[in-house]
């Protein structure tokens, strides 16, 4: 095999890796969804499954309500309360209109 044809292999190989990663993330669409309330569900709880900063956006929309830092554990999620939707994320709560709203992990 000689010097060119074993450095086209490596060229190949790496390019083939790199293709197989995942491209870096950014911005709300390609944020992990964590928990999501819709109209008509009263309550929708989970649990932090990493420490992480957890972002509250009203479903459609990209722009962050609140960002929140949570630890492994810590709850996050909805409940309803009469027309309004409180958002729950470890000791923060944030009161917003009736609608659908989803909980991303950065």
């Amino acid at each position: 095999m000689t010097k060119h044809s074993r450095r086209a292999g490596a060229v190949l190989l790496l390019a083939a890796v790199a293709a197989a990663l995942p491209a870096c993330s950014h911005g709300p669409n390609k944020q992990t969804p964590v928990v999501r309330i819709e109209l008509n569900e009263p309550v929708r709880m989970s649990k932090a499954l990493e420490e992480a900063d957890y972002v509250l956006y009203a479903v459609g929309d990209e722009h962050a309500i609140i960002t929140v830092s949570l630890k492994a554990g810590e709850e996050i999620g909805f409940h309803k309360e009469g027309d309004r939707v409180i958002a729950i994320a470890g000791a923060t709560e944030k009161s917003l209109p009736n609608g659908a709203y989803v909980w991303k992990r950065k």
